[in-house]
């Protein structure tokens, strides 16, 4: 359901912070850095942080920077530092290649 980036890495956009957001995220860089074996997401130090996590609430994305982890879902299952934790639609929208929704409906 998602396409590779021609550039070979996309930069990718997770909106929703909750139990599947975190869980994503997380179980790409398990995957070494892909998404269901087809996506490569990008985890070196980049400027442009490719992979980006947003929360719609900013308490809530105050608390994943302080603690890197989703301590109401997932508790103990670190979020990588490589991860732009925000809650700036914008921030994470810039640039990216890939969005996924993750946002309970």
């Amino acid at each position: 359901w998602l396409l590779a980036h021609p550039g070979g890495a996309a930069r990718v956009a997770v909106f929703g912070a909750g139990l599947i957001g975190s869980a994503l995220v997380g179980a790409v860089r398990r995957q070494g850095g892909r998404l269901l074996g087809h996506v490569p997401w990008h985890w070196g130090a980049d400027p442009g942080q490719r992979v980006r996590l947003w929360s719609a609430r900013p308490e809530n994305a105050a608390l994943l920077r302080q603690h890197r982890e989703n301590r109401r879902f997932l508790p103990g299952i670190p979020i990588p530092p490589e991860i732009l934790l925000t809650e700036d639609a914008r921030e994470a929208l810039a640039g990216a290649d890939v969005w996924v929704s993750a946002i309970p409906t």
